[in-house]
């Protein structure tokens, strides 16, 4: 999926009513996102771990992104 911003470009996962639940999220420079999401917003927030093209991450609890 491609978001309407362009920076999103795959996720595989679950949703729910339409949103984002949890799992993968990958943008276009090879950064990207797995864990949890808020609805209805499609945020980071929960347990998650996102990680820079150069594998540099940050693994926690995220709060509305």
């Amino acid at each position: 999926m491609t978001s309407i911003e362009g920076v999103k470009s795959a996720f595989f996962g679950d949703f729910q009513k339409g949103f984002f639940k949890h799992g993968y999220l990958q943008f276009l420079d090879k950064s990207f996102y797995v864990g949890d999401f808020s609805h209805p917003n499609n945020k980071f927030d929960g347990l998650g771990r996102f990680t820079y093209f150069d594998d540099v991450y940050f693994q926690g609890n995220w709060s509305h992104g």
